[in-house]
């Protein structure tokens, strides 16, 4: 539950229960009617579903049942009953939508959220007696298509407020002091036409951040001054206005605009999870023709749509629709067949890889998991112990009060096998893996390495669940600078990474680092909540490299009878120069005696071995 400063927070959650059960549902203490109800509808209030983000239900039938346009109160709250304006007197104002949180498909988190944040508090004038009140600025971020519009139309819904959607195109003006008169006229046709709530797109791009030298000009710093002080009163006053924002990325977002008194909630809005995204799918293809989608295998729909948010799940369930249509023109009976259904998703996903640059980083779960990890069977315990028992019983770990780990640094020489562990990892768990390296961070431009890092964690947050493996920490996060300048830049990296360690906690995101070189690391990455977890991978004993070449070898021609494991054992220890082999020696051993074998056109032999591992060379001398 959220505190609420200078008050105790008993009677606050006595009222919530009151209001809503433990189900999330408002119990039979209070009225299920929102605050404010038209009970007279014009027909021009119907949704277009093109607006949608594909988090949608069709909406309930809501019948007239007077002529006149009042608004009843709920029951147990202190509002009087009010009438509403006609919005049609006032521009750009729509009567409330005739959508609710019923015809929201999941974000039960974010629903909830909203409840207690505003819906309760709208409707119990007891809040206002404590000085609590309800927000009334309330900020969603999250990639496109996610249902941030459908969220706040919802909202206006459960309210019973009047819509205002505003455009950025509505506010900017070219001519000088006209963006900060678009704010003003924009709040005062809302105040006019309230009870209102006045949902603003892309707010970024009129409220971005603001610098010295950002090559913002007089009138757009005069245009956000103007909201932010429309903000401020809103705040302030008795007006029954609502502000939804909604950003793709947060951070793009003017810091002023972000504190308290404006934008009090931020909520997220993330890719959905499976049943979600089943959900849409199924809601959409169930206002078309008869459907095949129980045919599919569910464990195929989660992994193909694994990524795709709310809208493309729709347009999965309309292409489909229409390839049904297109189908039957020779008079047949429409269905959306199998076929039509894995097309869909296929052009969907192709589609989404092309537009989406994160989508570089992005891998879907690994196809290999421990069973491909040759050896290191103590490796695999402790990361089982570590990350994927965690994962997997959430819930046991919460009984016993234990903290699960978000993020476990791997450190060892070259080689060792980091990397191939951490993708063995994604697939137990079946995890997306986000696979970056010191070079997709850094860069020579002040400040742009920040940036990175920051896409990083957000495009782990919107694909969760996923694993973050950041390759070579140490380039990035490394107690050694290189001048004034570059030192500056890897704290600002270090500390937007520690930032980014704290915003996955809670969530269905593992961060695995790997590093050559420990010592070097910044101490701050490994305090309690950030990699608190690490884990040595050594070069592997006699055992391992036996199960790594005999690994490496299964699909080779090879002559068992002729081998003696044993001697093989000995002499792969350390090289030449007595630097020990690692995981990836092991493959090369394999693939040198193969091609030695292949050229004499016999199987491969011990002797085969014998000479690859002398060949050889340890890739690997020291490291700390």
């Amino acid at each position: 539950m959220v505190g609420f400063a200078g008050i105790t927070e008993a009677p606050i959650l006595n009222w919530l229960e009151q209001i809503y059960d433990e189900s999330g549902e408002k119990s039979g203490t209070t009225d299920s009617r929102p605050p404010f109800r038209i009970t007279n509808h014009s027909s021009n209030t119907t949704e277009n579903q093109d607006d949608t983000t594909g988090s949608v239900q069709q909406p309930k039938d809501d019948t007239p049942t007077t002529s006149d346009e009042t608004v009843t109160q709920t029951e147990g709250a202190e509002h009087t009953e009010q009438s509403i304006p006609d919005p049609s007197d006032v521009q750009g104002v729509d009567r409330p939508p005739e959508r609710s949180f019923d015809d929201v498909i999941g974000l039960s988190d974010v629903k909830e959220r909203i409840k207690e944040d505003v819906l309760i508090p709208a409707r119990d004038d007891r809040f206002d007696e404590y000085g609590i009140g309800s927000v009334t600025g309330v900020l969603f971020h999250g990639p496109p298509g996610t249902g941030k519009t459908y969220v706040a139309k919802a909202t206006a819904g459960e309210l019973g407020y009047n819509y205002m959607e505003v455009d950025p195109s509505d506010i900017k003006s070219q001519y000088v002091g006209g963006g900060s008169e678009n704010v003003n006229e924009l709040f005062e046709r809302a105040k006019t036409a309230q009870p209102t709530l006045i949902f603003i797109d892309e707010i970024d791009s009129i409220a971005g951040e603001r610098s010295e030298t950002g090559g913002m000009t007089q009138s757009e710093r005069s245009m956000i001054n103007e909201l932010l002080g429309e903000l401020s009163k809103l705040n302030e006053s008795e007006d029954d206005v609502i502000v939804v924002a909604a950003t793709n990325t947060l951070d793009d977002v003017d810091t002023a605009i972000k504190r308290s008194g404006r934008f009090d909630t931020t909520i997220h809005i993330g890719a959905p999870d499976f049943e979600t995204r089943y959900g849409i799918l199924q809601s959409t293809l169930d206002d078309g023709p008869p459907n095949e989608l129980t045919n599919i295998d569910s464990d195929v729909i989660r992994s193909k749509t694994d990524g795709l948010v709310s809208s493309d799940m729709a347009e999965i369930g309309k292409s489909s629709i229409r390839k049904a249509l297109a189908a039957s023109q020779d008079g047949s009976t429409p269905v959306v067949r199998v076929e039509y259904l894995l097309e869909s998703i296929e052009e969907i996903v192709s589609k989404r890889q092309q537009d989406n640059s994160a989508a570089k980083m992005i891998q879907e779960p690994p196809e290999i998991d421990f069973n491909d990890v040759a050896g290191m069977d103590g490796l695999k315990r402790k990361l089982s112990q570590t990350i994927i028992d965690p994962a997997e019983n959430p819930e046991k770990y919460e009984q016993y009060g234990l903290d699960i780990t978000n993020g476990v640094l791997l450190y060892g020489p070259p080689g060792t096998g980091k990397t191939y562990l951490s993708k063995a990892v994604a697939g137990e768990l079946e995890f997306n893996l986000i696979s970056i390296t010191a070079s997709d961070v850094v860069s020579k431009w002040i400040g742009e390495g920040t940036q990175n890092v920051g896409e990083l964690f957000e495009t782990a947050l919107d694909n969760q669940p996923s694993i973050v493996f950041i390759d070579e920490i140490d380039a990035i996060a490394s107690q050694r600078g290189g001048g004034d300048r570059m030192h500056q830049d890897q704290k600002q990296i270090v500390n937007e990474i520690l930032t980014g360690m704290s915003e996955v906690q809670g969530e269905d995101v593992v961060v695995i680092a790997a590093t050559n070189l420990r010592s070097s690391l910044d101490d701050a990455l490994t305090r309690s909540g950030r990699f608190d977890e690490t884990i040595e991978v050594p070069p592997p004993d006699d055992e391992a490299r036996i199960e790594m070449l005999k690994y490496h070898l299964s699909d080779r021609p090879l002559a068992t009878d002729k081998i003696n494991w044993e001697e093989i054992k000995m002499v792969s220890r350390k090289d030449a120069n007595g630097h020990p082999y690692v995981a990836s020696d092991m493959k090369l051993i394999t693939e040198t005696a193969a091609r030695v074998a292949m050229n004499q056109g016999s199987k491969i032999t011990q002797d085969h071995l014998w000479q690859a591992i002398e060949d050889t060379d340890a890739s690997h001398s020291t490291y700390n």
